[in-house]
């Protein structure tokens, strides 16, 4: 599935559709590789614990990509708020790995090194 452009504007009164979690379970495999349901249809509820791989998913993210820019977790029950946290989670780290992805060919085509964040180093 390829990357759609997160919803970072949920309110109280929205209401989450099958399109909406498809866009976050496929955005959160583009992100982490991972295998997230991406399939619902209208007849279908997120379960509890569907909603638990998806935050979890994005958590994992968070801490492998050592994307510490955020106070912000999402909470375990699915609710317009936490939607918007997770959304908004997954648009900051799409943009933080392309930007640590071009620190890296940058540092590759000037032959320096430089360090992306308190845990990374690259030189080339």
């Amino acid at each position: 599935m390829a990357w759609i452009t997160p919803k970072t504007d949920w309110s109280e009164l929205d209401r989450c559709t099958y399109a909406d979690i498809n866009r976050i379970t496929g955005n959160l495999n583009e992100l982490a590789g991972t295998s997230l349901k991406t399939d619902y249809n209208n007849d279908d509820i997120i379960s509890e614990s569907e909603w638990s791989d998806i935050v979890d998913t994005v958590l994992g993210l968070v801490e492998s990509e050592h994307y510490y820019n955020t106070d912000d977790v999402p909470g375990m029950d699915a609710t317009a708020l936490n939607f918007n946290i997770v959304e908004e989670l997954t648009q900051e780290l799409a943009d933080w790995i392309e930007l640590k992805r071009r620190q890296a060919e940058s540092a590759a085509y000037a032959g320096e090194g430089y360090i992306v964040n308190d845990f990374d180093l690259f030189v080339r």
